[in-house]
């Protein structure tokens, strides 16, 4: 690296001249003193300056504040003398802050400034009085149009005076234009019209109807309107005539209503035989000619004369009814009121014979007789439901005798009564409720139980379980194995082939069981069909359950299982077998049929056998005397009536006896059938008039059977 230093030239030029000046400090410091003086004067302008200047500053806020406050006021009256105040006040305390060399210029400046808020705040209270007039002005027109289009004509016109003078005011203020003044006007009548009309056109549209082609309403609106106003009194006029037509008929309605009710009170009083209370406003009413055209009307005049001329009769039974109906339309009438009863008549036998399909109960006890004991609750744990049933059971068989043609039986339940009872014994209730229930209904004698049975029972099956408990005396642990089965067959748990197999299998083997009722001689017993059935599947279920059966048919447990339902017992067809399902041969095979308690095929077959050799033995002497005498008084003994059968017309022989094949009809009972033998179809044995002949199975075991 290389340094290079400068240096000066040799030669150093001209020297430097020393002047000398006379001095001048005096002129110097007296210049300093004016400057000095001139700067304060101007620093203390310039302090007035701002002092003026912020006062300017303090005078616009306050003045705007107090014109707002002002404007923020509703009071006309009070606006400029609060904002002259405040101004005041706010005038001099800003004057009285400033230096005394610039207040004047101050207070020329607020006065100034204060000109312009001076003029808005009496412009703001012009602006509120006419705002509170046109408020009053409107408060007044609503008045005048609401209440005065209410009142009559001279208060309107008064209104309307009083109104005009205070609209006069206001244009001659100012406040309002000659031609707003005189809108205002023309809206107040036509406001007064139109608050007139609509209250007539509410409360008397035919009075508005009137006014308005009088030309004492509605002068004020303009001609289509007017006419607007007419066309809707015409169609209110309409409209009320229609209301109150409807209303006169709805009043006509309820008064004749209610006199049909004290009538119908009237009749089941008087059809009861006690005094009627009313009966004296009964009387009154049937001198209205409305009233007396009812048909409770007759109906109660009919069962007072009935009362009175034939007292007992709305408590006989139905056939003395119809008994002394037919004596009363036969008999000649001698007075007028005699011709009333037979109405009368008719009428409660028409109640007698709905009341026996309907409540009979209910019957009984509107005509008054002494009502019923009611039924038990079926589901209550400690209710004696056998005590309840044989109850009414007796009270069942007593009103039968007394109200119903030829003692027949009334209806075992009440309507309310049989619902109650029936789903106590649905198929959703557990088999032992069930069982209570059917075991109750079993205890009373047959034909009451089969009669209350068929009444409640809901389904096929309880209906054959509980008829079949008193008919057939079924065991109680077949029954609840019955009820247990149709829960099994619910929920699936065994495998049941299916409906088709399981029928096709009954009607190869049991179809002489039960007929369909299509033979001339035979009943419809399909529903008894179907019931066993049902009640035979469930039956095997219950047992089947828990066996993998994968949808097969068990024969043997299917037909065992129909044997005990049928109230048999032992095995099915065997040795052992008791009544129930069993299986007798004739000359052309055998067949199934129904045999009561204490009852085995084999007797049965080895009394037929004798009775066939029997009848044989008198046939082949039927040249000696006496031999058809014979055959005839062996029939007397065995028939159940004591008729003899024939075939054909003819006697029946041992040929006959062999083809011939017993079909149960309940009981010991048994329809006798023999079949054809060109065409094989069944044919049943008659008497001479052409009734099937039945034999008593009691008498064949007891005559040909070696029973005691």
């Amino acid at each position: 690296m290389t340094i290079t230093v400068p240096s000066a030239g040799i030669s150093a030029g001209r020297a430097a001249q020393v002047r000398l000046e006379a001095p001048d400090t005096g002129a110097t410091i007296a210049g300093l003193g004016e400057r000095m003086l001139q700067m304060g004067q101007a620093l203390e302008k310039e302090r007035l300056d701002r002092q003026l200047a912020r006062s300017r500053l303090d005078m616009m806020k306050g003045l705007n504040g107090l014109r707002l406050e002002a404007e923020q006021s509703g009071d006309p009256d009070g606006i400029g003398p609060a904002f002259e105040a405040g101004a005041t006040e706010l005038r001099d305390t800003i004057l009285g802050s400033l230096d005394p060399r610039v207040r004047e210029d101050g207070a020329l400046i607020f006065d100034e400034l204060s000109y312009g808020h001076m003029a808005n705040v009496g412009a703001r209270a012009i602006s509120l009085r006419q705002s509170q007039a046109r408020a009053i002005l409107d408060e007044t027109e609503t008045t005048v149009v609401a209440t005065g289009g209410l009142s009559d004509p001279q208060t309107q016109a008064d209104y309307l005076a009083e109104y005009d003078r205070s609209v006069d005011v206001l244009v001659a203020n100012g406040t309002l234009t000659p031609e707003e003044a005189g809108q205002r006007r023309r809206a107040v009548r036509e406001g007064l019209d139109t608050t007139a009309m609509t209250r007539l056109l509410s409360e008397n549209p035919d009075s508005l109807v009137a006014g308005i082609d009088a030309g004492v309403i509605g002068g004020n609106l303009e001609g289509p309107a007017r006419e607007s106003w007419r066309a809707r009194a015409v169609g209110a006029s309409a409209e009320r005539a229609a209301r109150a037509g409807v209303e006169a008929t709805r009043a006509e309605a309820a008064r004749l209503d209610a006199a049909a009710d004290l009538f119908r009170d009237g009749i089941a009083v008087t059809r009861k035989g006690q005094p009627f209370a009313r009966f004296g406003e009964a009387v009154t009413a049937l001198a209205d000619p409305a009233i007396a055209a009812l048909p409770e009307a007759r109906e109660y005049a009919h069962a007072v004369a009935l009362a009175q001329t034939m007292p007992g009769f709305n408590v006989a039974s139905l056939t003395d009814k119809r008994a002394m109906l037919a004596a009363a339309k036969a008999a000649p009438k001698e007075k007028g009121y005699e011709a009333d009863v037979v109405p009368a008549m008719e009428a409660a036998i028409t109640a007698h014979e709905a009341g026996l399909k309907d409540d009979f109960y209910g019957y009984a006890e509107a005509i008054g007789l002494t009502p019923v004991a009611p039924m038990a609750d079926p589901t209550a744990p400690g209710a004696d439901l056998v005590a309840s049933l044989t109850a009414r059971a007796r009270e069942a068989r007593a009103l039968g005798q007394t109200q119903v043609a030829g003692g027949k039986p009334v209806p075992f339940f009440r309507p309310a009564e049989r619902d109650a009872w029936k789903a106590a014994v649905g198929p959703d209730v557990a088999p032992a409720d069930r069982l209570r229930v059917a075991e109750a209904i079993a205890a009373l004698p047959r034909a009451d139980a089969e009669r209350a049975m068929a009444e409640i029972a809901s389904d096929p099956v309880f209906g054959h379980i509980g008829t079949g408990m008193a008919a057939l005396a079924l065991p109680r642990p077949t029954a609840l194995a019955v009820f247990e089965g149709e829960r099994v067959i619910a929920r699936g748990d065994v495998k049941l082939p299916p409906v088709a197999e399981r029928r096709n299998a009954f009607f190869q083997e049991f179809s002489a069981l039960l007929s369909d009722g299509t033979g001339p001689t035979e009943f419809d017993e399909t529903t008894e069909r179907d019931a066993l059935i049902a009640a035979a599947d469930a039956l095997y279920a219950y047992r089947m359950r828990g066996t993998d059966t994968d949808g097969s048919y068990d024969a043997a447990t299917w037909n065992q299982a129909l044997h005990e339902v049928a109230g048999g017992s032992g095995t099915y067809d065997g040795s052992t077998a008791d009544g129930g399902v069993q299986s007798l041969s004739n000359a052309q095979g055998s067949y199934a049929v129904f045999l009561p308690k204490g009852v085995n095929a084999t007797q049965v077959e080895t009394a037929l056998d004798v009775m066939t050799e029997n009848f044989g033995a008198a046939a082949a002497v039927a040249d000696a005397p006496g031999w058809s005498a014979r055959i005839e008084g062996y029939w007397r003994e065995l028939s159940a009536d004591g008729r003899v059968p024939s075939l054909g017309g003819k006697p029946v022989d041992a040929a006959t006896l062999r083809r011939m094949r017993l079909v149960s009809v309940g009981g010991t009972k048994f329809r006798l059938e023999a079949t054809d033998e060109k065409s094989a179809a069944p044919v049943a044995l008659v008497d001479a008039t052409g009734d099937p002949i039945f034999l008593d199975m009691t008498k064949l075991l007891r005559r040909y059977g070696g029973a005691p």
